[in-house]
């Protein structure tokens, strides 16, 4: 039960007329989804799970219908299921559909269950449960009698679509019971093996009442919906079946007694609560069973956001209040596209803040509610009243420097033209940017470079540029992610912005849905961590040629191994038999085990490649990775998936072993990298370090033989004053003296790089103290020898 469209765009009048759909197909099978307003838009795009949808040999997209042929084969149609949304522009603005889930109908065998026997007293009503298998969507039951198909009668009910009762049982209905399972959507019908043997008895004693068949301990049903609360009673005489609610009472109009329980027909919120079933026939006191009911509710939107009109820079709320059970989540879109949090807008419970609203703001915000049971949505239109653009000059902290301050801001969803405000140095534009602070400092906005293009279908192309690295003694701020735009090269066309949003260490990416035979020009965006962003240069003009494939590939690569790296890398490896069908690269797709979300993609060009890395990966992360290959009319099947997990932060270093592998890994997966100045890592830096524990050694040492040293002059000192009556040889002590420089340069030359200055400091006195004892040894020997310090 789906909630109705509510408004979209007050201020806009616009209506959807048909909305996708969910839809139950089964495979092999075409699926098509609706998309109408009331108002010709004048594009529509259609998403899936969120995300913009390629066309191709299985996907036929137009303005009013999204048509799919869904795969036979599990591994394939797995990537179609979901939710489809279309998306109509009414440029600058979008409104977005409510989404349809596409689903794959299927149906299970029956469980190997045994035999087993009812026994009913005449006249009373026999309950026969099939146990149907697992069926999308439900199944529908066919029940058998002694071999043949059941006879519709009076007397036979089916209950919840899959109970078999039989009122007032007679001699005559007993036997052999089976039944079995049909989808209606496959086609396909499974029988069950398990029978059930009903013996109806002649009534000879009395029997006390008892329950044949009781109500579940609780009944989840949605609100406006007819509900059977079970309960069947048996015994000699037929037992009085009787309904009472706790604490409230049955409406006769919607509350319907039968043969075999409660109906209660558009079930309200004040049917929830306790019932009892009670069975008497007169002898002994009452059978009673207790029961509930819960009804689960469809998100209604209590208070939505409203169009608004706000200056530039100024603040404004959307409110999106919401009710339902099980209690909605809400999410928001803006101008087709999903809004996270973001250091300028913020989303809570209460509805959407945009903080110091710019003129790229302006739009269609949609607050969508989902609880499991429905959705429901409802849209406000907000329009920025553009600042007064100034111009002024100033001296700024920039050195003196004049800098001209010019508000170029413009709209990024319309035309993409640019982006937010920047600074133009007077009479000349700056390519790169400064961001200054107050205490001085500047961070440098560096541009992406101008793209370069390569085709590698009939509609899409692959585009790479680099990040220039800043002039020495300036930083750049970092970006917080790309952005990419291109236009059609002829009169009157504007620059279309894409949707997403492309990591910051990505230097490459896919733009699809474009015509063979059309001219284009590329550019990408950096959007910077202050919330400004800046344009790189745009490519030259590009055309799409039309390139003729006989067939797409039929062989999937073969994933060979995925090796760990380090904590946020993974090496893919593959291998892949060339046969007549050329291709022109692979797509890796991964994502981590945990996730149920998309698969990232990763494009390889090359048919002759064969290794690549995963890069930026979060550490001690198991993920799953798999391979297609491709040329211009498709794709291959998918690889097997393989699975690796990336190395925590502690066992990050790679393995001496491994070193000559992985410089081998970089050098072919970094370097084809185009225009990026690659840095091979040095896998064996860890262990060209000078280990500390030698620095150590040699300072302790040292230490220890100028101890020795200070000894001996110590003795030789005593011996001075007591000069003994043989004569000594002075050559050895004048020679150090002559030569104490050459000797305390050595000493300071041999001191470890890397020793604290309080270890150098401790060593240079000890010489220092060794050369006062050579001169005091000299003087005392050898009055007349003058011995300067140094």
């Amino acid at each position: 039960m789906w909630a109705k469209w509510a408004s979209p765009a007050q201020g806009l009048g616009i209506q959807f007329l048909k909305e996708p759909k969910p839809q139950t197909v089964a495979p092999g099978k075409a699926v098509t989804f609706e998309c109408e307003t009331d108002l010709e838009p004048e594009n529509v795009e259609w998403l899936h799970d969120g995300q913009p949808l390629i066309p191709d040999e299985n996907i036929q997209m137009s303005s009013s219908q999204l048509t799919i042929l869904v795969q036979k084969e599990y591994p394939q149609y797995e990537q179609q299921l979901g939710e489809y949304q279309c998306v109509v522009w009414f440029h600058p603005i979008a409104v977005t559909s409510l989404p349809g889930t596409l689903s794959v109908a299927a149906l299970l065998p029956f469980h190997d269950l045994e035999d087993y026997n009812v026994s009913v007293v005449e006249g009373n009503t026999a309950v026969i449960q099939c146990q149907s298998p697992y069926s999308k969507p439900s199944a529908k039951i066919e029940y058998y009698f002694n071999g043949k198909s059941l006879p519709q009668k009076s007397g036979h009910h089916l209950m919840n679509s899959e109970i078999l009762v039989i009122v007032n049982a007679t001699r005559g209905d007993s036997g052999w019971y089976a039944c079995s399972a049909l989808n209606e959507v496959t086609g396909e019908k499974e029988t069950s093996k398990r029978r059930v043997h009903l013996t109806v008895m002649t009534p000879h004693k009395p029997t006390l009442p008892s329950f044949t068949l009781s109500p579940v301990e609780k009944y989840l049903s949605v609100m406006g919906s007819t509900v059977i609360l079970e309960c069947v009673g048996h015994g000699n005489p037929v037992p009085r079946i009787t309904w009472s609610k706790y604490g409230g009472s049955l409406d006769a109009e919607r509350h319907v007694p039968l043969p075999f329980g409660l109906m209660i027909r558009q079930a309200q919120e004040v049917d929830q609560g306790t019932y009892i079933c009670e069975a008497d026939n007169g002898l002994g006191p009452p059978k009673k069973v207790i029961t509930s009911l819960e009804l689960k509710e469809g998100p209604k939107i209590l208070e939505g956001p409203r169009d608004q009109e706000v200056e530039e820079g100024g603040w404004v709320k959307f409110p999106c209040r919401s009710d339902g059970n099980p209690r909605p989540t809400v999410t928001w879109v803006f101008n087709g596209k999903r809004l996270l949090q973001l250091p300028n807008v913020r989303i809570s419970a209460s509805g959407l803040e945009v903080l110091r609203v710019k003129k790229n703001h302006a739009g269609v915000y949609q607050c969508f509610a989902a609880n499991g049971v429905g959705r429901a949505t409802q849209s406000a239109l907000l329009r920025v009243l553009p600042q007064e653009v100034t111009h002024h000059s100033s001296i700024s902290s920039e050195g003196g420097k004049e800098v001209e301050e010019v508000n170029e801001d413009k709209d990024m969803t319309a035309d993409g033209d640019a982006f937010e405000t920047g600074k133009r140095e007077k009479g000349k534009h700056k390519q790169q940017h400064q961001q200054i602070h107050p205490e001085g400092g500047r961070d440098l906005l560096i541009p992406p470079s101008q793209p370069k293009v390569i085709q590698i279908s009939n509609d899409s192309v692959m585009l790479y540029w680099t990040l220039p690295s800043p002039p020495e003694n300036s930083t750049s701020l970092p970006v917080t992610f790309f952005k990419i735009q291109w236009r059609e090269i002829s009169p009157g066309t504007k620059w279309n912005t894409m949707d997403d949003e492309i990591p910051p260490h990505a230097d490459s990416y896919a733009v699809p849905n474009l015509e063979a035979g059309k001219a284009y020009k590329f550019r990408i965006a950096a959007v910077y961590s202050n919330n400004d962003n800046r344009l790189g240069k745009k490519s030259g003009k590009y055309t799409l040629s039309q390139i003729p494939a006989d067939k797409k590939p039929s062989i999937a690569p073969s994933i060979v191994s995925l090796e760990a790296i380090s904590s946020t890398i993974i090496a893919v490896n593959w291998e892949y038999e060339l046969d007549e069908v050329p291709i022109d690269g692979f797509f890796i797709y991964y994502r981590m085990t945990t996730s149920a979300g998309k698969y990232t993609k990763v494009t390889v060009l090359g048919s002759t490649s064969r290794t690549h890395a995963l890069h930026h990966l979060l550490p001690g992360t198991s993920y799953d990775v798999k391979m297609q290959a491709f040329n211009l009319a498709g794709t291959s099947h998918y690889s097997a998936i393989q699975t690796q997990k990336t190395l925590s932060m502690r066992h990050s270093e790679p393995k001496e072993g491994n070193a000559k592998a992985q410089e081998t890994l970089y050098e072919k997966a970094e370097k084809k990298k185009i225009g990026r100045k690659v840095d091979t890592p040095n896998i064996s830096q860890a262990g060209l370090e000078f280990p500390h524990y030698l620095i150590v050694a040699i300072v302790l040492g040292s230490i220890s033989f100028l101890v020795i040293l200070a000894c001996a002059f110590c003795y030789v000192r005593h011996q001075c004053k007591n000069p003994p009556d043989w004569r000594i040889n002075f050559a050895a002590p004048i020679w150090v003296e002559k030569n104490l420089g050459t000797l305390l340069a050595v000493s300071i030359g041999s001191i470890p790089m890397g020793t604290s200055m309080a270890t150098i400091a401790i060593v240079l006195a000890m010489i220092m103290d060794m050369v006062m004892n050579l001169r005091m040894m000299i003087a005392c020997y050898s009055p007349g020898i003058s011995t300067p310090l140094m």
